[in-house]
Parts: structure tokens; sequence; C-alpha cells
């Protein structure tokens, strides 16, 4: 009873962060990436079968491509974990249009 006890999981992870270029240096085929990142999750379980719940989401987001010239605005995504072995994913492309030079 113990060693399972020792596997057992719980935490969790909430935040907010205003992204203004940061993720450009991990995307190097895009510039001037903006966006607003929450995070509201919950683990819990055993390290062999773990549960997430709770959602992360990003709004406000948007990003210019230089190499095909496209400038994208408004962007929303959301990832929403239930506790089973699948995330579902929400996206919404800018409600205008994206811009092209």
């Amino acid at each position: 009873m113990r060693h399972r006890q020792k596997n057992r999981l719980q935490g969790s992870l909430r935040g907010e962060l205003t992204e203004l270029g940061l993720l450009a240096a991990f995307l190097p085929a895009t510039e001037e990436t903006r966006g607003r990142l929450s995070v509201d999750l919950d683990i819990t379980g055993t390290q062999a079968q773990p549960r997430l719940t709770g959602q992360v989401t990003l709004s406000e987001a948007g990003a210019f491509l230089p190499q095909i010239g496209m400038r994208l605005e408004a962007v929303q995504l959301a990832l929403r974990a239930d506790g089973g072995p699948q995330l579902a994913v929400t996206a919404k492309p800018a409600p205008a249009k994206a811009h092209c030079r």
C-alpha cells in the first residue's frame, strides 16, 4: 500500500503570460509574435496513470510569417484536458482576414 501512495500525483499549474516576441525565438519562420497565454491545469492519479484536467488558452495572438508575407491576427487557441488520454483542441483563426503583402 505504501508503494502506491508514493506514486500518487497531485499538483496544479496556474498562470498567465503576455507574449511579446518570445515565441519567435522558438519558431524561426515567424516574427512579431504576440498573444496572451493562460494556464489552468491540475494533475492527479499515479505515475502509471496520470490524469490531466484543465485548460491552456492562447488569445489575442498574432504573428508575421515573412517567408510568405502573411500576418495573422486575433488568433484563438484552446487545449482542454478532461482526465482522459486525449486533449481537445479548439482553434479560431482571425475573425476578419489574414493580411498578405
